[in-house]
This record gives C-alpha cells, sequence and structure tokens, in this order.
C-alpha cells in the first residue's frame, strides 16, 4: 500500500496511479485537494489516515468518523449545438436572394394527396417600377395586331413597394386539375363545373372554375386559395423575377397566346414569332421552363389562377396591406394572377394583374391552393 503525505496527514491508496491516465491524474489532483480543505478544518489538530480507493471510473474518499464520499471519474462529452439546416428551418428563418434556396429544391410534401412546395420567409418587391410598366406596355403593343395599347392597364401594378413575408407557407405545385377537382365533386362538396373543350383530360389543369368554387375546393383540402402577395412572392422571389424563370422571354418557355393560338381569328392579342407547343391548355408540368424559384410550375402560362384577394381600385389601392381586401365573404371582385393559353406575354408576366368577378368563370380561369406552415 502506497502512502501519501499532504498537509499533515497520512493518505493511503491500494491502487497503481501509474495505470491512470494524465487527465485523470490531474482530476484526482484536484479532487484532493478539494476534499481536503473540506476536513481540515477539523482534523488539523490531529492524524488523520484518509483512504482513497481509486476505481476506473469513480473515486472513493474515506474520512474516519465520516460516511464515505464517491466522486464519479467519468467525463460527460461537451457537445456543441449543431445548427439546423434542415428546409423547413431555414424556411423559418427566411432568405435573401432566390439561389438560397436552390439547396433545398424541390421541397415538396402531400398534402390530402396532393404536391405543394415549401416558399420560405424572406422580402421582395410586390409590384412595377416605372420603366416596368413602360416594358409591359410595350410587350402589349407587340402582340396587339392593332397597337391600341394604353398605359393605364398596368398602372394598377404600381407603386412598387417592399413586402416582408414572415412566415413560410406551402403552395401547390401545379394548378388544381381535373383529376383533383372531381374528387371533391364526388363527395358532393365542390360542384361540377361547365363542360369545356378546353380541358377535358385528368391531368389538365381544371377551368370554368367560379372563384367561389376554389375557394370550396381548396377548404375542403384543408387549404385556402393564396392571397395575391404570396401568389407574386412565390413566382418571383427576392430576386423581383418579371417571369418565374427570370427577366426575358423567348416565346417557348409557357403556354400562351402564340402563333399556333387557338382561338378566334379576330382576336387581337397574339404573339404570332412565338411557338410554345400548344394551340390551347397544356398537360400540367408540360414545361420544364415555367417553374418558379420554389418549384412551382406554370405560374406564367396555361390558365389564369383566382387568389383570395379583393379587386377594387377605390378602396384597395396598392401598397398591398392587410385592411380588409383579404375579407372572403364578400361577393365581389378577385384578383386573377398568371397568364393563358390565350393571353400574350404581358399578361405572362408576375407582377401582372387581372381581375374577375366571384361568380365568373371563364375557358382560362383555373386556380392552385395554398396553406400555412404548421407551427
Amino acid at each position: 500500500m502506497a502512502k501519501y503525505g499532504c498537509f499533515g496527514h497520512t493518505i493511503s491508496k491500494d491502487t497503481t496511479i501509474g495505470s491512470i491516465g494524465i487527465v485523470r491524474k490531474l482530476t484526482i489532483f484536484l479532487l484532493f485537494i478539494t476534499l481536503l480543505a473540506m476536513v481540515s478544518a477539523s482534523v488539523a489538530q490531529n492524524a488523520v489516515e484518509i483512504e482513497i480507493f481509486v476505481e476506473p471510473d469513480s473515486l472513493t474518499v474515506y474520512v474516519p468518523g465520516n460516511q464515505p464520499v464517491s466522486l464519479s471519474l467519468t467525463q460527460t462529452p461537451t457537445t456543441t449545438a449543431t445548427p439546423d439546416h434542415s428546409a423547413e428551418s431555414i424556411a423559418r428563418t427566411g432568405v435573401s436572394a432566390n439561389a438560397e434556396w436552390e439547396p433545398y429544391l424541390p421541397y415538396i410534401r402531400e398534402f390530402k394527396g396532393v404536391e405543394m412546395v415549401l416558399v420560405p420567409a424572406g422580402e421582395f418587391t410586390m409590384g412595377s417600377i416605372e420603366t416596368e410598366v413602360d416594358d409591359a406596355l410595350a410587350m402589349c403593343n407587340a402582340a396587339d395586331s392593332e397597337s391600341n395599347c394604353v398605359r393605364e392597364w398596368f398602372e394598377d401594378e404600381t407603386p412598387a413597394h417592399s413586402q416582408h413575408m414572415a412566415e413560410p407557407y406551402w403552395i401547390d405545385r401545379t394548378e388544381v386539375t381535373r383529376a383533383q377537382y372531381q374528387q371533391c365533386v364526388d363527395t358532393g362538396i365542390c360542384e361540377e363545373t361547365p363542360a369545356s373543350e378546353y380541358s377535358t383530360e385528368p391531368n389538365q389543369p381544371i377551368n370554368n372554375v367560379t372563384w367561389i368554387q376554389a375557394k370550396d375546393y381548396c377548404e375542403w383540402r384543408e387549404a385556402r386559395l393564396p392571397t395575391e402577395r404570396e401568389w407574386e412572392y412565390a413566382a418571383r422571389g427576392p430576386d423581383n423575377l418579371i417571369f418565374p424563370w427570370g427577366n426575358t422571354m423567348q416565346g417557348n418557355e409557357a403556354n400562351h397566346c402564340d402563333t399556333n393560338c387557338a382561338i378566334d381569328s379576330n382576336w387581337r392579342f397574339v404573339n404570332e414569332e412565338h411557338d410554345d407547343g400548344f394551340a390551347a391548355t397544356a398537360p400540367v408540368d408540360s414545361y420544364e421552363t415555367d417553374l418558379s424559384w420554389v418549384g412551382a410550375s406554370d405560374m406564367a402560362g396555361n390558365f389564369r389562377e383566382w387568389v383570395s384577394t379583393i379587386y377594387d381600385q377605390d378602396t384597395f389601392t396598392y401598397p398591398y396591406r392587410v385592411d380588409g381586401r383579404e375579407d372572403s365573404t364578400a361577393e365581389t371582385w378577385r384578383v386573377l394572377r398568371g397568364g393563358s393559353w390565350f393571353m400574350p406575354e404581358d399578361v405572362v408576366r408576375s407582377n401582372n394583374r387581372n381581375r374577375g368577378y366571384s361568380v365568373d368563370f371563364g375557358p382560362d380561369l383555373g386556380f392552385r391552393c395554398a396553406r400555412s406552415i404548421d407551427p
């Protein structure tokens, strides 16, 4: 048994110190000091033998007249919290550029069997600056056989203004298809829409749907129509793109009224130099280029889309704000967003605004749904 002297005390130990690592030796020494300080006041005038038994993972001290004291020598690992870089965490934190979301594309989740894409929080410029209005007018006149477009048609996009999207949300990856809408009809909750030669296949978007019918369908899916600003942000992102894919259009990126547009020959607005490959409605997901920065397809063309927002240039002008324009009970004019198979290039722009009465329907009126992210 080895003997150690410290502060006038005799210390005995019946294990070999040399078999213990240097870190543990230091730990034991520091524990010695602490323990001896604790008992020194009561034993300063007497010689006391303190026995210390060292085990691989513990240290037990025996002081005559006292209960043994055991201390663990097992080191508790010190861990540094790993930052959560999951897509939903980043979405909640927000992004400042479209490219920041690219590593997470496509981030898709199914809700009631329908694919939705996640839109992260962030900021963007909603609407059009004056030069963008000028560009829109030029696009319109280029497609108008009579070149009689007027600037006033686009002034409802002004003034351009910043919008802070504080929370992420989900939006349908595609426009609601005929097959998806029919599922709701089969339950008896949704109404049948009038037959249309421009939407006959299950994978084509549903058309001839009113705003009220679109709202009912989204609510059946435990979702809702997107607000106007949600729709525009999902199409443009923090980069404020003019089209979902960028700032220029070559003519084959989205389904719009082009050289083979299947409409009356008297229709004035045709981009005759363009060819998108379809005379009328295309199946959803037909254009790899018509994808927004979050992976939502056909936000530029195919069908114009109902959103929840009231269109009223007397009461609810820009800037967009929470001021009653999201009242879902009023039968009134509602905003339509996106272009369609019989609309020209200027309507395909992501900042373009259109309108329809809430009970209106038409051959190019469709929609998609949105929903808030879970807390």
